[in-house]
């Protein structure tokens, strides 16, 4: 057995009485466990498997593919829904362009994505579902992905302060979104990129 010696504390960020605030988040190490801030409480996620991470840079480098010089599309980034609230989506797509912002605000944000498995359901959707819509965030896509790995992609749009569904497709089929990014197969997220 190897083991590494490293040097300093690294329980003392974790060690914390009381709910926490945004500065408080932001002093956390950034490498680890997906940890968001949802008024106050930390709300942490393991790594998600190599089939949910394929997806999510698959989806991100076909959406990127528009081109849009005024819109980046990110992965796994700081999103500040409201004051003590940071959320971190599978994929945003951001008018916020500075490589320096390290948290971006909800009012940047043009579409979120997270990306739905077996391992990752509860009752943390039904919570973040409703805090995108409350910031404002005008599009929304779900990539559900079913024990045999079938995949459905739903998107919806913000109407009246929730989402409703613009477009649905399943494996063979392509959803239609908004534009100018192009139309996608979910089979094109199982397929290896040439």
């Amino acid at each position: 057995m190897v083991v590494f010696a490293v040097g300093g504390d690294f329980t003392a960020p974790w060690s914390h009485t009381g709910v926490w605030t945004e500065e408080e988040y932001l002093k956390l190490p950034s490498d680890g466990p997906k940890v968001e801030l949802v008024g106050g409480s930390l709300l942490v996620s393991p790594a998600p498997g190599k089939p949910h991470q394929r997806i999510v840079r698959r989806l991100a480098t076909l959406m990127e593919s528009a081109g849009l010089p005024d819109l980046v599309t990110e992965t796994e980034i700081n999103v500040r829904i409201a004051e003590d609230v940071i959320l971190i989506p599978d994929i945003v797509v951001t008018s916020e362009t500075d490589d320096k912002v390290i948290v971006h605000d909800a009012a940047h944000v043009r579409m979120v994505v997270e990306v739905r498995s077996p391992s990752n359901q509860g009752q943390k959707w039904i919570k973040k579902y409703a805090l995108y819509a409350q910031a404002g965030i005008p599009w929304f896509m779900v990539v559900e992905m079913d024990d045999e790995r079938h995949l459905t992609m739903i998107l919806q749009r913000l109407e009246g302060g929730t989402y409703v569904e613009a477009a649905r497709a399943r494996c063979g089929e392509k959803l239609k979104l908004p534009d100018p990014f192009p139309g996608i197969d979910p089979a094109d997220l199982l397929r290896p990129l040439l």
